[in-house]
């Protein structure tokens, strides 16, 4: 006679938490439908309770990586950006 174990799985990790687990830039703007053209808000909390926002649009996403071009400075050039170190919202 056999017994079965159940497995313990942790939940899938939400779509937020995907750039702290490992995935590139682009998969996870892949995983939170952000094109090209999408306007995200970063916010960045500080030590001391202080914190720094950004604006940026994406300007392409490639196989790994994302271009973006911050919205308050738009003379200068895209640049590639990261999801792990902000709080991005969607605003547009």
């Amino acid at each position: 006679m056999s017994t079965t174990t159940a497995l313990h799985r942790p939940p899938l990790a939400p779509v937020s938490t995907l750039a702290i687990i490992g995935l590139s830039p682009a998969a996870v703007a892949r995983g939170k439908a952000w094109g090209v053209g999408t306007i995200l808000e970063g916010t960045e909390q500080r030590p001391g309770g202080t914190s720094s926002s950004v604006r940026i649009v994406i300007t392409a996403v490639g196989e790994r990586e994302v271009l973006a071009r911050r919205v308050d400075d738009p003379a200068r050039s895209e640049t590639l950006w990261v999801f792990d170190s902000r709080d991005w919202t969607e605003v547009s």
